[in-house]
């Protein structure tokens, strides 16, 4: 049993526990976790609820990383959890994107993965958010369990979420100006619908092939005469650490 509290001990608690946690609170004033959390109890200490409401900027990160690599999964009626993992060579990536979402991302940490194809570890690195509050994408994306393409956040993807989706999931090949996307989520009757709404939106003109070996798995391709339309969509908003996938070497 620690030493008696004094008033001023429960006015510090009161003056920190909005924007500290019970562990950074007992640290402080040297006392239990367990102790601290029994004083705001006892006094009714509440935190101020978080505001979850959106920007513009970080919509259009979170509907682009919808698109691509990023998934919700409901744990029941009340909980959603957003991950996203990457190679840990794109931990500078997600790092770009977690100062945008700033307060919804809930962790951002490297892991090891084994990965039987190789017979090796792998290092990744993952960004998660959780909360109720996802419930609305979740059910965009997530209608029956399996992710769609769902038009409404199709239409109202800007040039940062195309961005984002193409950071994800996008590429450049290596013998012409042509860029790809990987659209491997989607069904073939969903990518044409994303090609018509780059034509239709942005008077890009893209074709839809199907992936090597994967031929259910469409691809969206930009061709060479649409490239610089595309770059020139996408590029104020890309990362510099991202840049790589829209630099083409010079003619020689």
């Amino acid at each position: 049993m620690g030493p008696p509290w004094t008033q001023q001990d429960i006015s510090r608690v009161r003056e920190l526990y909005p924007t500290h946690t019970a562990t950074q609170i007992g640290i402080e004033l040297s006392r239990t976790r367990r102790s601290i959390k029994h004083i705001t109890h006892k006094f009714g200490f509440r935190k101020p609820q978080r505001d979850y409401s959106l920007n513009e900027n970080q919509k259009q990160v979170l509907l682009g990383s919808l698109l691509g690599d990023g998934s919700i999964i409901r744990r029941n009626i009340k909980s959603y959890t957003y991950r996203e993992p990457h190679g840990i060579g794109q931990q500078d990536y997600l790092q770009w994107k977690a100062q945008i979402l700033g307060h919804l991302v809930s962790s951002l940490h490297p892991y090891a993965r084994y990965d039987p194809r190789w017979n090796r570890t792998l290092w990744q690195v993952a960004m998660t958010m959780y909360g109720k509050w996802l419930k609305p994408y979740h059910d965009q994306f997530y209608p029956d369990g399996h992710k769609i393409l769902p038009t409404q956040a199709l239409n109202e993807l800007t040039g940062l979420g195309v961005a984002v989706w193409f950071c994800d999931d996008g590429t450049k090949s290596s013998e012409t100006s042509r860029l790809r996307i990987y659209t491997d989520s989607f069904t073939m009757d969903e990518a044409k619908i994303i090609s018509k709404w780059f034509l239709d939106k942005f008077d890009i003109i893209t074709h839809i092939t199907p992936r090597p070996h994967k031929p259910t798995h469409p691809i969206i391709e930009v061709p060479s005469s649409s490239t610089g339309t595309f770059v020139a969509l996408i590029k104020p908003y890309m990362p510099i650490c991202m840049n790589y996938k829209i630099t083409f070497r010079e003619p020689s």
